[in-house]
């Protein structure tokens, strides 16, 4: 080779290296500026917190059982669930009196019981509350009905002549799910047929365009939140129901609900408004995009970073005051930009042909490795 080929190699070489320490630069700002944001976002929440709890809708009842609001004591789980997935330590003083608060309220509704049970999956097995943990993942599989959904309440229904049926919405379902969820990934298992139930449920309420709805009766076309819900929902399911067939490569590893599912997110995903929805519960529509990522392992909606799409819109909107417009939007604001702390410790690399022989295998490996370390890691696709 000639002295000028091996300059020009040089040169190629050094602006390489030049180009990827800039772009590591620039990630690392944007790391740092991720850490400042979740620090005002945990700022503005404590500073709303008082006697081991956050302002609740409605009050509790006087008599024991009794409720004003099926869903007291939601924002106070909503509120706990995402310090401590924005690393929050469970060891704080002001954690633990807010967790014996959390353990004592009564809770009848779907939203409060599903948002309570990921805080006490979050604190493991071998915590106090994992007691807490089996009691209000068992209440959750108990309220599903016959069809695999979730109301507000169990057994709901609704007055009005067109809803004289059980009430449902994808909504509870999703978060009742999650809940069950976080029990299982803390070894408490729902009764046997609860996930056949519930993939029956999403699979059948899969809009013709690939995404999911509300329900039949209200917003029945479909949008990001819910879209999102179906996603990450299939996601668990396959895991439960088809895990033996991965060992032996026998799954179908397009599964159909879930390609139609992605394909309908590549179009469709928005970082700066709800697909669907407008401005309307954006900051619960990105929560759920971080759910497919940590149940699916996807990094981009076909060439769209969603994380760094979503995260970059939130810095930008972030009020002064470290929030997003009261305590619900900062909280899953918070859940969403919290898993940017989170390290990602496996990349699986997708490429034509037969590259996803055993789906889940990184799945369980880093679930393992969270439980074990007691560490939040992450892989992605």
């Amino acid at each position: 080779m000639s002295g000028i080929g091996r300059v020009i190699i040089v040169a190629v070489a050094f602006l390489a290296v030049v180009a990827s320490a800039g772009a590591q630069q620039a990630d690392e700002w944007d790391a740092e500026a991720v850490e400042k944001a979740v620090e005002k976002a945990r700022g503005y929440l404590w500073a709303r917190w008082s006697d081991g709890h956050w302002k609740e809708v409605g009050k509790p009842g006087v008599k024991k059982g009794s409720y004003t609001e099926p869903n007291y004591g939601g924002m106070t789980a909503l509120c706990t669930y995402s310090l401590l997935a924005a690393g929050e330590s469970p060891q704080q003083l002001r954690m633990k009196k807010t967790f014996k608060w959390l353990a004592e309220v009564e809770m009848h509704g779907t939203y409060a019981r599903a948002l309570r049970a990921n805080v006490w999956g979050l604190l493991g097995r071998e915590s106090i509350y994992y007691r807490c943990l089996k009691k209000d993942v068992k209440w959750l599989c108990g309220a599903m009905d016959s069809g695999g959904t979730y109301g507000y309440t169990k057994g709901e229904r609704r007055s009005a002549r067109k809803w004289r049926h059980k009430w449902w919405d994808n909504s509870n379902s999703q978060l009742a799910v999650l809940g069950v969820w976080a029990g299982k990934k803390n070894g408490f298992e729902p009764p046997k047929g609860y996930w056949k139930k519930v993939e029956r449920h999403w699979k059948s309420d899969q809009r013709r365009d690939g995404g999911w709805a509300y329900n039949d009766n209200l917003r029945p076309n479909s949008y990001g939140a819910m879209t999102a819900a179906g996603l990450a929902t299939m996601f668990i399911c396959f895991d439960a129901n088809h895990s033996k067939k991965f060992i032996e490569c026998r799954a179908n590893t397009d599964y159909r609900p879930i390609v139609r599912g992605l394909k309908w997110m590549e179009e469709n995903f928005s970082d700066t408004k709800h697909p669907g929805m407008g401005s309307q519960w954006y900051h619960y529509y990105l929560y759920s995009v971080e759910r497919v990522g940590l149940a699916g392992g996807y990094k981009y909606f076909g060439k769209k970073n969603w994380y760094k799409l979503g995260a970059t819109n939130l810095l930008r909107t972030q009020n002064s005051n470290g929030g997003w417009g009261g305590l619900v939007r900062t909280s899953w604001a918070l859940l969403f930009l919290a898993r940017g702390q989170h390290p990602v410790l496996f990349n699986k690399l997708k490429y034509p042909g037969s590259w996803n022989c055993r789906p889940r295998d990184l799945a369980n490996l880093t679930r393992w490795i969270t439980r074990k370390f007691e560490k939040q890691v992450n892989w992605q696709i």
